[in-house]
């Protein structure tokens, strides 16, 4: 077993002690009340969380990890790179320690386009707190001004094109381990 491993579980173990006590999520992370802030910059990051299997052997992300729409991200102005890895009650997030982490940045999101019926579909992303994780934001889609959260409800050209555009600019910050 590698180093970094070791470190990982170590981090793991340690963080499950944690987990024990309540201390899981750090203070810093806790909504408390707080209003959402719109307020994006172009440079701001966005930290995602994968497995091994979201990205190739070159380390590039596989445009099909891309969720769409509604792909789940933290903010960097309220959080740091790791707490994306932090468990968030979901079957999928008990195994997180090994998950790795990816990183864009507001800018890198997708510009607007027109699919081929002249419906016009814009890009962005959305503060969305959450009790246990004030950082946490989505990356939406709007459909002629409206949001839309049901993939089936997008047109697949558009959803392919954003993928595409989206994964070259994605970059591993968190080698996963899994």
């Amino acid at each position: 077993m590698g180093e970094k491993k070791w470190q990982r579980l170590t981090l793991y173990w340690l963080y499950r002690v944690l987990v024990c006590f309540g201390r899981m999520h750090p203070r810093r992370m806790m909504r408390n009340g707080r209003a959402a802030d719109q307020n994006f910059l172009p440079d701001e990051q966005l930290f995602l969380r994968c497995r091994q299997e979201d990205v190739d052997e070159d380390g590039v992300i596989k445009p099909s990890s891309v969720h769409f729409p509604d792909q789940s991200t933290n903010r960097e102005k309220y959080s740091s790179q790791f707490d994306v890895l932090l468990p968030d009650g979901s079957p999928n997030s008990e195994r997180w320690i090994y998950w790795g982490v990816i990183v864009c940045t507001v800018a890198d999101i997708p510009p607007a386009e027109k699919s081929a019926g002249k419906v016009s579909y814009a890009f962005g992303v959305v503060h969305d707190p959450l009790d246990h994780n004030y950082g946490h934001a989505e990356l939406s889609v709007t459909k002629n001004g409206v949001r839309e959260r049901n993939k089936n409800r997008i047109n697949d050209q558009v959803k392919k094109t954003y993928r595409l555009i989206l994964a070259k600019k994605l970059s591993l910050k968190l080698v996963p381990l899994i």
